[in-house]
């Protein structure tokens, strides 16, 4: 506190609240913060809007796009809401292949890290060019008669709670209790759930894939919408089988993961992963108990599989590792062409098939138990 300018308080009553109060104001200042939340400061052709992606450095807000899942993004947010956004749409399909799964890209662009813009990894045009029928994104499960189709290009700018270190990447679902508290809120809150096509308002029945900067553990993250009870098939006994949301999440290291770009990969396998497939190893080659799987849609689906009853083989066993749904999950080569290493049975084909078209009549929101 500064008292140079006070020189004329001679009075010893001034002088002793002079420096209790320092004092009080001392004592607060110095409260040593929680550290835990400390954020470091922050360092078919698509028919629409063509110019390019604006820059997304100034955080003005910007209106919601569409009919969203809430009326605003403050219902969204909620008591428990980690992540909170604005969206706007860059570009939009004029019109939608049927027989097609529809796709939503967005553009997921931090607030406190704006200069991470993942548009910058994942342009508009290799999204426009991969979705194609023959594009890079197509050529692993287009083949087995899935195909995607891109419906819209949207950008998300958002924040996260502060007790969520951003500097280190995106938490991955799978890790402490973020599948219930980030994950499936944002797909919640932010999935898309209409869609303007050729002047009309229609739902959407799609899939929504969401691109980040960084997560912090792996460059993907895929999960099967739940249908409701009428829709759903015998689930684990821990997991109801209310409707619930899916969708992917994908980040931009699998540009130049050693250095090579696996991001079809990526995407075809995290596809199957939002389509009811489970691994079909796993990692290693000690023995430990069966692995969880929460995505089927039928528990044997494929024979050997052998869902929750028994470890599944390493992946360094035989010629698993060229499947598809390998615990690994590096395909290097897909957006070049080259299909090598990359192996769907038959099985997984059937049960991919079945949920893509629950996916196509009910959507990809879940829906009332």
């Amino acid at each position: 506190m500064r008292t140079q300018n006070w020189s004329r308080a001679p009075s010893l009553l001034v002088f002793l609240v002079l420096v209790l109060g320092g004092g009080l104001v001392v004592g607060y200042g110095s409260r040593p913060e929680d550290p835990s939340r400390v954020l470091p400061a922050a360092s078919t052709p698509i028919k629409g809007i063509a110019q390019p992606l604006p820059a997304l450095e100034d955080a003005r807000p910007m209106p919601p796009v569409g009919n969203p899942a809430v009326a605003s993004t403050a219902e969204a947010a909620g008591p428990a809401q980690l992540l909170t956004a604005t969206c706007r749409d860059l570009e939009s399909a004029s019109s939608l292949d049927a027989d097609a799964v529809p796709v939503v890209v967005t553009y997921m662009v931090s607030n406190r890290l704006p200069r991470d813009d993942v548009s910058t990894v994942f342009t508009l045009d290799r999204m426009r060019k991969g979705f194609k029928p023959a594009g890079e994104f197509n050529r692993i499960w287009g083949p087995k008669g899935i195909t995607f189709a891109l419906a819209k290009i949207r950008a998300c700018q958002f924040t996260l709670d502060a007790s969520v270190n951003e500097s280190i990447g995106i938490p991955d679902p799978d890790t402490g209790n973020f599948f219930q508290t980030l994950f499936i809120p944002t797909l919640k809150a932010y999935n898309t759930r209409t869609l303007q096509i050729g002047g009309e308002r229609v739902d959407f029945h799609g899939l929504d894939l969401y691109l980040w900067q960084k997560m912090r553990g792996y460059p993907g993250y895929g999960v099967r919408p739940r249908f409701g009870l009428s829709e759903e098939k015998s689930q684990r006994p821990d997991e109801p089988r209310e409707g619930r949301a899916g969708g992917i999440w994908m980040d931009s290291r699998c540009t130049k993961l050693d250095n090579m770009d696996t991001c079809a990969g990526y995407f075809a396998h995290e596809v199957g992963h939002f389509l009811g497939l489970c691994h079909c190893c796993r990692l290693g080659t000690g023995e430990g108990p069966p692995l969880k799987c929460f995505n089927y849609l039928t528990a044997d689906y494929c024979e050997s599989l052998l869902v929750n009853e028994s470890p599944r083989d390493s992946c360094n066993i035989a010629d698993l590792g060229k499947r598809l749904m390998n615990a690994a999950n590096a395909f290097p080569g897909v957006s070049t062409g080259s299909l090598d290493s990359v192996r769907i049975e038959a099985c997984e084909v059937v049960e991919a098939q079945a949920v893509r078209e629950k996916v196509l009549r009910l959507g990809a929101n879940g829906v009332k138990p």
